[in-house]
């Protein structure tokens, strides 16, 4: 078989063109597999193991005593919040507050939690 210079050309030019299909695919591949790694790895580090405990979310009503303020039940019930003021705007939210004034002798219905399910 007798090839010539445009035919070795298209040869060669063929040849480049797998090689570079090859790397390509290969490249995203392995991007691929980086991006699914780290994925994985993020979900399990954020996956809840079998010994944390599971804490459920109840409400209670509570009659405000005298000198009682959202403070001092944040103090007494918001012990699984992230902090005292997330507690009273939760609080706030649920007895449609407006702002953090409470009166001795009302009732407040207030979020607590428990590892007893009921």
């Amino acid at each position: 078989m007798i090839t010539t210079s445009t035919g070795r050309k298209y040869i060669n030019y063929r040849r480049r063109q797998i090689i570079a299909r090859r790397i390509w695919f290969m490249l995203s591949v392995l991007i691929c597999s980086i991006v699914f790694s780290l994925c994985a790895s993020f979900m399990v580090t954020n996956a809840k193991t079998i010994n944390d405990d599971t804490y459920y979310k109840y409400f209670t009503s509570v009659q405000v005593k005298e000198g009682d303020t959202l403070y001092s039940l944040a103090e007494e019930y918001g012990d699984y919040f992230e902090s005292d003021k997330a507690f009273i705007n939760e609080v706030k939210y649920a007895n449609h507050l407006i702002d953090d004034t409470i009166y001795a002798g009302s009732y407040l219905v207030v979020p607590y939690y428990s590892e007893e399910y009921k």
